[in-house]
């Protein structure tokens, strides 16, 4: 059992883009037969962007995590943007963040978590370190993607699955009551990381002789050896984070993992044995979200009343890697 780490979630927010896509839409889009996309997908409808920027989404979800908390973007002491894809490779999505927020010249330090899908939970984690050890007293851990330009449209299935989207969380060190992180844990096996990826974007490949193949800059996933892949060792993963936040699956009230399609949910939430009112499942109406999606599903559940204060939720996925880790939150 690991030391409460006393951390406070201050306030959260999102923001989904306006422009709705409904899976009849994809179809259209597609040329694939009405209800197609429903069917495969089992998603009814998501967000895409249609101007905003990554940026842009995640300074309109802080903004929203700040009024929650009653405080001014000045009152940050840190900011840590925690995505898989950035908005450009050089500055930092978390130095573009600050601009946004009008903090340009503030000197509040800024840096980015990036651990796919799973940047939400090891941001939160860092975070709660940097609180506890009082290096940081107010800290902004912000999720944005932007998932639909990276899609594949020739891979109907990975298509229809994915969202657009932010959400944030303003986390301060708790002078007590019991709230903070019982525990985390994260385990890694690259014998997969060819399960999901985006080859083209970094320096593999020279920007002056790209690659011949334009799908190297977008989405791929092999998504039944990925979904064996995890299934695999997912149970005994989460039996670890249980028990490094010395807790039994009956003091759970809430387990909010990454939206990673429906099927896998529900399968996944079978597996762990985990009871349906105790579970969050948003996917229908976001899709997968990437990096955004667990901290979206948190602020939902808060804002839903299904997190209290008191109350003790699991956060946990996988993501490209293949990664999982998870953490314990006492709201």
């Amino acid at each position: 059992m690991q030391p409460l780490r006393s951390v406070r979630v201050l306030g959260t927010g999102k923001y989904l883009p306006p422009h709705r896509v409904s899976s009849d839409q994809l179809d259209l889009l597609l040329d694939r037969p009405q209800g197609w996309s429903r069917r495969k997908s089992l998603i009814d409808e998501r967000a895409h962007v249609t101007t905003e920027t990554v940026s842009e989404m995640g300074a309109n979800a802080l903004r929203s995590a700040l009024k929650m908390a009653g405080l001014a973007p000045a009152d940050l002491s840190l900011i840590l943007a925690a995505s898989s894809v950035p908005e450009q490779l050089i500055p930092s999505t978390s130095v573009l963040l600050q601009k946004q927020l009008g903090l340009e010249n503030s000197g509040i330090p800024c840096f980015d978590v990036n651990s796919t899908c799973l940047s939400f939970i090891t941001a939160f984690d860092l975070a709660s370190h940097l609180l506890s050890s009082g290096q940081y007293q107010t800290i902004a851990v912000v999720s944005s993607e932007i998932a639909s330009r990276g899609l594949n449209p020739k891979d109907f299935k990975t298509f229809s699955l994915f969202g657009d989207g932010a959400a944030a969380v303003v986390l301060g060190a708790s002078s007590g009551g019991g709230s903070g992180v019982l525990g985390s844990h994260m385990e890694t096996y690259s014998s997969g990381s060819d399960l999901c990826r985006i080859r083209a974007g970094g320096n593999r490949f020279n920007p002056m002789n790209p690659p011949p193949v334009y799908e190297d800059y977008l989405f791929q996933m092999d998504g039944l050896n990925l979904y064996r892949f995890a299934f695999e060792r997912i149970s005994p993963f989460f039996k670890k984070l249980l028990d490094k936040s010395g807790l039994k699956m009956e003091e759970v009230s809430l387990v909010i993992p990454h939206q990673a399609s429906p099927l896998a949910l529900e399968h996944m939430r079978r597996h762990l044995e985990v009871p349906k009112e105790n579970w969050v499942d948003i996917i229908r109406s976001h899709g997968n979200q990437v990096a955004a999606s667990i901290p979206t599903a948190l602020h939902d559940s808060i804002a839903q009343q299904r997190l209290k204060p008191g109350m003790t939720a699991i956060l946990f996925g996988t993501a490209a890697g293949v990664s999982f880790a998870g953490l314990a939150l006492r709201y």
